[in-house]
Order: structure tokens, then C-alpha cells, then sequence
């Protein structure tokens, strides 16, 4: 059995959890699994409520305290060991062996690689652009994604005033004039090791190309 992990709301995000998700097929393959960004929230429903029933999968958010208090790389890759031994407990609770092998979205060092593989007790492997090629990333990041967008809906009947819920604490020029103008919620990641856009911010000097997605 090979398994997935993806994250979703990692970088650039000013606000909200970043949300691991370890995933498991256990079942038949579901036609049009993808990289949860290439599908419409309609379409990621659909599949996320199909994929319930083939897999067994285990999510892991990372807070906006825990990213603002050791940042947001450690955060998200505590999140993703303890999704690991997560998913590892359910697929042995329900009569399967440990996965052969789990394969991480994206880039990783040789040291977190090998931490991941101690922790998960098997071998453990970064996938560059894993999202759109390898099965088990792609549902993990539909499942990811969809706890991710209950979240923010949840966190707009919270707290209104900052359009969370339209722009998912993203860099956009509406939610930086909402920032500037009443301050960060208490959802926003603003503590030590928070990411260093807050002094630009209130500056008005940091500007977002929301069609490549560059910072500067």
C-alpha cells in the first residue's frame, strides 16, 4: 500500500490553519481525482464524498498559534508526522499492515525525510509536483482542501469583518486593506515567527500579484 500526504493553506496565507492530510486508498480508484487546485469547490465535494467511502485517511491541522509560535515549516511538518502515525494507527486498527511507502507532495530534505521514516516505521519520499501526478497526494489534497474551505466558512460567521471566507486569509489587495484598516483577527498568524509581511502591511508597501504569486 502506497499512501499520500499533501497540506493545504501553507504559504502565502495570513490567516487560518494549515491543514495536513495523510491518505490511504483502501478501495476502488475514483475517477477524476486531481490536484484539489485544478478542481471547482463543486467538483472537490463530489469527489471528497466518494473518496469517503474507498480510503482511510487521517488530518492534521496546524494552528495559527502553533505557526506563529515555531513557524510555519516546523508546524506544518509536526502536523504531517503526527498525520503519519495517524493514519498508520487507523489502517492497523482496521486489519492492514503498514504502508510499503508514503509520498509527500513537493520538496523535502534528507533529514525530514529521514525523520518522517523513523516516525512512520517505512520508507518516506518527496514527490516534486506529487499533487497532480500520484493518486494518493491528489485525494489527500481534495480531502485537505475541503476540511480547509468548511473551516474558513466557519470562521466568517466568527469573524465577518475580514472576509475570510472569500479570500481564505490570502494576500489579496481587498483582505490587505481590511488588515490595515482594522487589524489582524484573532485568526491571523501574527506572532514571533509569523511571516514577515505584517510591518509591510500596515506600511501599505506589500503588494500581491495574485496571477503569478509573488510577494514583494
Amino acid at each position: 500500500m502506497i499512501c499520500g500526504i499533501d497540506e493545504v493553506n501553507f504559504s502565502p496565507s495570513l490567516a487560518g490553519d494549515c491543514v495536513v492530510c495523510a491518505f490511504a486508498r483502501t478501495g476502488k480508484l475514483i475517477e477524476g481525482v486531481a490536484d484539489s487546485k485544478t478542481l471547482s469547490q463543486k467538483r472537490r465535494l463530489e469527489l471528497f464524498a466518494e473518496l469517503q467511502g474507498e480510503s482511510l485517511y487521517y488530518v492534521v491541522p496546524a494552528t495559527p498559534n502553533a505557526i506563529s509560535r515555531v513557524n510555519i515549516y516546523l508546524a506544518r511538518n509536526i502536523a504531517a508526522i503526527t498525520a503519519i502515525e495517524g493514519l498508520n494507527m487507523l489502517l492497523i486498527s482496521a486489519g492492514y499492515p503498514v504502508p510499503e511507502k508514503y509520498l509527500l507532495d513537493g520538496y523535502w530534505s534528507k533529514l525530514w525525510l529521514r525523520t518522517f521514516s523513523a516516525r512512520a516505521h517505512t520508507l518516506v519520499e518527496g514527490i516534486v509536483g506529487g499533487d497532480a501526478v500520484i493518486y494518493e497526494i491528489s485525494a489527500a489534497s481534495i480531502v485537505a482542501k475541503c476540511y480547509v474551505d468548511a473551516l474558513f466558512a466557519g470562521w466568517e460567521r466568527l469573524y465577518p469583518l475580514w472576509g475570510l471566507g472569500r479570500d481564505h486569509g490570502s494576500l489579496s489587495d481587498k483582505h490587505l486593506a481590511e488588515i490595515r484598516a482594522k487589524g489582524p483577527s484573532p485568526l491571523h498568524r501574527v506572532g514571533r515567527y509569523a511571516p514577515n509581511w505584517w510591518k509591510k502591511i500596515r506600511e501599505g508597501g506589500l503588494k500581491w500579484d495574485g496571477e503569478h504569486g509573488d510577494i514583494s
